[in-house]
């Protein structure tokens, strides 16, 4: 089973579709060089962009005039959880997870199928995404594939009106239960693994084990929060109880390379913000790669942020006094 992104236009043109995300940004604006065209007077030109951040995705605010908010709160930047809507003036998206054997296979009505711009996949959504117009002729070709995609869509309408069988009506996300389907299902997982490790435990060694997996299974739901530091330091708990805790040893090297993979990728958002002068943006990334490593201050990655912040907050200094 393959995790597939997608974006459902909840406010705009479009409004009830859904598009899926296929590349690693998503820039969104006003401007003609963006991936998704957000057509309204309070947008900025490059308003808000998705960074791809492991198996999920990062909105992140342009410095825009008029801000971004997720469910409704204004941010700077947000990890997106499935279900969560952000905005960008009287534009609403919401952002999925679905699970799926095959990307290209069984999408459903109104999302793209395959024909891809950097970023996101044509659907029916050709009015609100740009179009590079370089030349007369890969223009046309590029509206006889829309076009086409859309003749398709017609012509299923019609077949299964025909046959008797009549669209199935989209019917309306529940986000809140799903999330609560969700969490209903890593409990009762965490459960049948307990159960079964208890078994696994001899008798005199029980009741330490059970300490262990205590911090064990709060360490996992850390870990699903993305809350790194904090698991990896349950996973530790557990191991001082019970160092033959294989469980907690194998999450720790996942922790590990979850901060290690999310350090790097602030690392190199703090480096590209200093080149671009924007020093008080390239500070806090270089402040989130300390923080993931709260409990490993002396690594070398928190060196080199505290190298590059300090050079950033020299430049800001020298820029705030001229």
């Amino acid at each position: 089973m393959a995790k597939e992104s997608r974006l459902e236009i909840l406010k705009g043109k479009d409004a009830g579709l859904q598009f899926r995300i296929t590349g690693d940004r998503v820039l969104f604006g006003r401007a003609n060089d963006v991936d998704v065209v957000v057509s309204d007077p309070v947008a900025s030109r490059h308003h808000a962009e998705l960074i791809r951040i492991g198996t999920s995705f990062l909105v992140k605010d342009l410095n825009s005039s008029n801000g971004v908010y997720v469910n409704g709160q204004k941010i700077i930047e947000h990890y997106l959880m499935p279900g969560d809507v952000f905005s960008i003036g009287d534009h609403s998206y919401r952002y999925i997870e679905v699970e799926t054997k095959e990307s290209a296979k069984s999408v459903p009505s109104g999302v793209g199928d395959g024909n891809t711009i950097p970023g996101i996949s044509l659907g029916s959504l050709s009015s609100e995404i740009n179009i590079p117009k370089a030349g007369g002729g890969m223009a046309n070709k590029k509206r006889l594939i829309i076009y086409g995609v859309l003749g398709v869509f017609v012509i299923l309408i019609l077949v299964m009106l025909l046959s008797g069988d009549e669209p199935q009506k989209k019917k309306p996300e529940a986000t809140e239960a799903k999330k609560d389907q969700t969490e209903a299902e890593a409990t009762a997982e965490l459960k049948e693994e307990k159960t079964k490790y208890l078994r696994e435990i001899p008798e005199e060694d029980r009741e330490v084990f059970e300490s262990a997996n205590q911090f064990y299974f709060e360490g996992r739901r850390e870990l699903r929060l993305k809350n790194y530091s904090r698991a990896l330091d349950l996973f530790r708990k557990a191991l001082m109880l019970y160092p033959a805790h294989s469980k907690s040893n194998y999450y720790v090297k996942v922790t590990q390379e979850f901060m290690k993979q999310e350090s790097e990728r602030e690392m190199k958002l703090g480096r590209r913000m200093l080149e671009q002068k924007r020093y008080s943006e390239a500070i806090r990334h270089f402040d989130e790669v300390v923080n993931l490593n709260a409990r490993e201050l002396d690594s070398k990655i928190v060196k080199e942020a505290q190298k590059w912040r300090a050079i950033a907050e020299k430049e800001r200094s020298r820029v705030i006094k001229e």
